[in-house]
């Protein structure tokens, strides 16, 4: 991954010519570089894993550098190796990876400017170029001096890697007032744009689903000029849906949302619920009922604080609107009843904790207080009450009836308490030895009758 890397040098060591010009190039590699810390991460609201149960790997997948490495239930960004390609912090369904150079709000905000500008000048159907500083440049450049040049409509923007371009930025663009995006991808880094394949599948769903026409994005992978230059002019002009900027404030999945939102106030048959796919960090999850025992171990994993449970009644609840799909409740559920939906629903249900299942609460049979599930307290009842040798007595049985303090209140006057300390055996000493001589006893008798 050294092209990838900021000041590496490799060369192939079976070729002696390759290795020679590597060494006069890194020879002439003195003083100091500018090494930019391109993101930063937030392990708190990271979705990797919790408790050993994997759930989120987007930023470790989409990684070409292989800067990003599994630290426990979260991950650790070597910024040393970082590249800046900006694939973790465009995939990453939390924002726990956000992208600093440039952030994703400042690129919002320069995107609406020049669609503003373009449609205030009676500019009409802009298209947004999204170039790289190096190879797009170049062929943007090659074209204005040797080819017809970009058509009038063609508005180029700059980025560090365009390889990190996601739906929020495309969402914000067409929500801008921007008819179509296209993307000059550097053809000699293809592998690199899987993140980004799969963020434009997101945004195409999106579209579809909003009644918007499919297509609105086209990826370049190509080093000719005359083929890019012709490529862009035949993109087909449409006439761009009603603008609708906003003002992105939030962390990366926030502006995310307010982006797709911008883009649906824009359409004009925007549905309540729209399916999406499976990669999408949108979505509910559901619950088969009749499996389910309110463990609530899912409530407990979640990273996003979407599942959540109810401390005065046994319930598990659920908040649509910060779901990211990462699949730990799903794998970490030991019934196996946790299935995932990727969807957007735009209604403000979404934002609302809605209940997924309940039950009657079980009250204890000695101090009344309502402690678990009824079917719970139930069958774990029928499978112990007298069938294991710890509950085989009714007296015992009783106690899987009782709230945690009734059953310690219990366990201690029946002279069982589990704190209690035993009383250690006394050591012997020798003046034991000598009062038990003197008395014509065994020490043991002796110690005994103490």
């Amino acid at each position: 991954h050294h092209e990838k890397r900021d000041g590496y040098f490799r060369a192939d060591p079976g070729n002696p010519v390759a290795v020679m010009r590597e060494a006069f190039e890194a020879s002439a590699a003195v003083g100091q570089f500018e090494k930019p810390i391109y993101v930063s991460y937030n392990a708190d609201i990271c979705a990797h894993a919790r408790s050993g149960k994997v759930g989120c790997t987007n930023c470790l997948d989409s990684c070409p550098a292989g800067a990003i490495s599994p630290d426990g239930d979260g991950v650790l960004v070597d910024t040393d190796i970082c590249g800046g390609c900006g694939n973790c912090a465009a995939h990453c369904p939390t924002g726990a990876v956000r992208y600093e150079y440039t952030g994703l709000a400042d690129q919002i905000s320069d995107i609406q400017m020049l669609a503003k500008t373009y449609l205030e000048a009676g500019g009409k159907s802009p298209i947004l170029l999204l170039h790289d500083a190096n190879q797009g440049l170049e062929l943007i450049n090659a074209l204005a001096r040797f080819g017809k040049g970009l058509p009038e409509n063609a508005i180029p923007y700059e980025m560090h890697s365009t390889s990190g371009v996601g739906h929020a930025l495309l969402s914000a663009a067409l929500g801008a007032g921007f008819s179509r995006i296209v993307i000059l991808a550097n053809p000699h880094r293809d592998a690199e744009y899987e993140a980004a394949r799969l963020e434009i599948e997101l945004f195409d769903a999106f579209c579809e689903g909003l009644g918007l026409t499919d297509g609105r994005v086209t990826l370049i992978s190509e080093s000719d000029p005359d083929a890019v230059g012709e490529t862009i002019q035949n993109v087909k002009t449409i006439k761009p849906i009603a603008a609708k900027p906003f003002v992105a404030l939030g962390n990366s999945r926030e502006i995310a949302r307010a982006a797709v939102s911008a883009l649906a106030a824009g359409s004009k048959s925007a549905p309540e619920v729209i399916s999406l796919n499976a990669s999408a960090p949108y979505g509910r999850i559901n619950v088969d009922t009749e499996g389910c025992t309110l463990c609530l171990a899912c409530a407990a994993s979640c990273p996003a604080d979407a599942l959540r449970d109810n401390p005065d009644k046994p319930q598990v609840r659920f908040v649509e609107n910060a779901c990211v799909q990462c699949g730990i409740c799903a794998s970490t559920c030991p019934e196996g009843v946790i299935s995932l939906e990727p969807r957007y629903n735009f209604t403000p249900s979404a934002m609302q904790p809605v209940t997924l299942y309940e039950e009657e609460p079980f009250e204890c049979t000695r101090c009344g207080t309502p402690f678990a599930a009824k079917s719970t307290i139930e069958r774990i009842s029928a499978q112990l009450a007298g069938v294991h040798r710890m509950f085989a007595s009714e007296r015992n049985s009783a106690l899987l009836t009782m709230c945690d303090n009734c059953r310690l209140e219990v366990l201690a006057q029946n002279g069982n308490d589990p704190f209690a300390i035993a009383n250690p055996n006394k050591a012997r000493t020798t003046d034991d030895y000598l009062e038990a001589k003197k008395s014509g006893l065994s020490v043991e008798d002796f110690l005994s009758d103490d």
